[in-house]
């Protein structure tokens, strides 16, 4: 919904505007209102709150019709300086309405001197304006409201040629495009325009998309960011060596001893996540963001006669000081137990029916024949980790030209990525690219912005994407923009799968983080 800016109106400095209205004065009961106005600075977002009209706190020393300042707001430094205690006081401070009011006050200007930079953003002076103000921390929620053209602004009355009114900027302001990015562009708070113009991805190095226009971390909100990484295989295989001389000795081969406790798969999201960043892509936060954490078991079964046997192999194979002639005592000493089993007339009839079923490929033998089974021993195991998958859906609804491009572009670099790679001679096909899929948090207002993992969302390993789906007529319909053919919406559903399990190891190195774990 557009900002309404009607009751502002321009002075005679062009980056100074002034609203007027009226807040409680003194004590409630007696629903005494001051008149104030308030003073916005479009280029640095200051603004300044004075008494104004009859003054309900006294002259305080200011001549008769003399406006007296109340505060200032300088928003470079998210700060508020008394200019006039007794007003303050009697406005702005001493009960939670007081406190809201100034609260409620601070805010909507914000929005409204946010909102008239925009108005004023169809000049480069104008853009650079609205841009500084953006990108002030202090300016962030007022920046995630602002982003529609606000309505008029009223003119000041003068004897000038200018027009009754400031028509707001009909077209969306100019993005700005991020080009090609080196890998010492990725501090989200030093990224600068690298190229002006230039809508074409690039074959080569890494570039930066975010939807929707506008720098998403300077809007105050958090988001989805998804980074692209070249897969790099988790063993490290030594060259082959070259060839030996005639006559000469072939290389040891290495013992099994040294490829037993080495390190030689170090953990793969390390790996990965050493290499340069290819893509970089910013979302807006979803619905239904979620994880799934399962560990595969499945039920076994070890035949009591299986068991025995068993322990007793284990035990001869222990014991021996040669194992090879260990396993045919064993395969003996098996053989004498179950002749002893066998003079056992609780069990004779029993084991009697069992090898007699063995013999004949009938092992229901003994159930048919004596009402009883051997004892299974089922027990529920630790079958191995799962792998999580991750699904996401995003609406991309372009808004401009250049931010239907910007849509395409997301798509295409997405798809390729997620394709295999050709090699020289065709036969052997390369790893896709990997993802890293990071929820972004911003700190609060008033606070220097930071953008971290999110700390009450979980974190996520390298993933694969797996499956990409978009839906070009996500309303049903084929629709298109006039100017250049985009359709008008696109639905990009994702599936993305972990590259590696998640082990106790990892979570417990994030068990006294500021954040939800794997």
């Amino acid at each position: 919904m557009a900002t309404d800016l009607s009751n502002w109106s321009a002075t005679t400095d062009n980056d100074v505007f002034q609203k007027k209205e009226t807040h409680p004065f003194g004590d409630p009961a007696d629903k005494k209102k001051q008149q104030v106005h308030i003073d916005g600075n479009k280029r640095t977002g200051n603004f300044t709150v004075s008494a104004t009209g009859v003054k309900l706190g006294g002259l305080e020393g200011f001549a008769a019709g003399k406006d007296i300042p109340i505060y200032s707001y300088d928003a470079t430094l998210d700060k508020i300086s008394i200019l006039n205690a007794n007003y303050y006081n009697n406005m702005f401070k001493g009960n939670r309405t007081r406190s809201d009011t100034l609260n409620n006050l601070k805010k909507q200007t914000k929005i409204d001197v946010l909102s008239i930079a925009l108005s004023k953003s169809n000049t480069q002076d104008g853009l650079n304006d609205y841009i500084r103000l953006q990108n002030l921390s202090s300016y962030a929620s007022a920046s995630n409201i602002v982003d529609v053209a606000p309505q008029t602004i009223t003119a000041r009355t003068s004897s000038s040629t200018r027009s009754n009114t400031f028509s707001s900027a009909n077209s969306a302001v100019r993005p700005i495009n991020m080009g090609t990015l080196s890998s010492s562009d990725f501090s989200l708070r030093t990224i600068t325009s690298k190229t002006d113009g230039n809508t074409q991805l690039s074959s080569t190095g890494a570039q930066y998309f975010r939807y929707p226009e506008g720098r998403i971390p300077n809007l105050g909100y958090d988001y989805i960011q998804i980074t692209s990484y070249k897969y790099v295989p988790g063993l490290n295989l030594p060259d082959p060596p070259e060839p030996a001389a005639a006559g000469a000795a072939a290389p040891d081969s290495a013992g099994a001893s040294s490829y037993i406790n080495t390190n030689r798969r170090v953990t793969r999201s390390s790996q990965i996540l050493n290499e340069t960043p290819e893509n970089i892509i910013q979302l807006p936060m979803i619905g239904s963001l979620s994880d799934t954490t399962a560990v595969s078991w499945n039920s076994d079964t070890l035949s009591e006669i299986n068991m025995i046997a068993g322990q007793i192999a284990y035990n001869r194979i222990t014991t021996s000081d040669n194992p090879a002639s260990a396993v045919l005592d064993a395969a003996m000493d098996v053989m004498k137990t179950g002749s002893e089993l066998l003079k056992n007339e609780n069990v004779k009839k029993q084991l009697m029916a069992y090898f007699a079923g063995q013999a004949a490929s009938a092992p229901n033998f003994v159930q048919r024949a004596t009402g009883k089974i051997i004892n299974n021993n089922m027990e529920l195991l630790f079958n191995g980790p799962t792998l999580r998958s991750f699904n996401f859906s995003f609406k991309l609804r372009p808004r401009s030209e250049s931010e239907s491009v910007l849509c395409r572009n997301i798509i295409k670099s997405l798809k390729r990525d997620s394709a295999p790679k050709t090699t020289a001679t065709n036969l052997f096909l390369d790893t896709p690219n990997i993802f890293l899929i990071e929820y972004m948090y911003q700190a609060q207002q008033g606070i220097t912005p930071t953008y971290t993992q999110h700390p009450f969302l979980n974190k996520i390993k390298p993933c694969a994407l797996t499956s990409i789906n978009v839906n070009y007529t996500p309303d049903g319909s084929y629709m298109t923009y006039e100017t250049n053919g985009s359709m008008i919406g696109y639905d990009l559903n994702l599936t993305f799968q972990e590259i590696e399990p998640v082990y106790r190891s990892d979570q417990e190195a994030e068990y006294t983080q500021d954040n939800m774990g794997f």
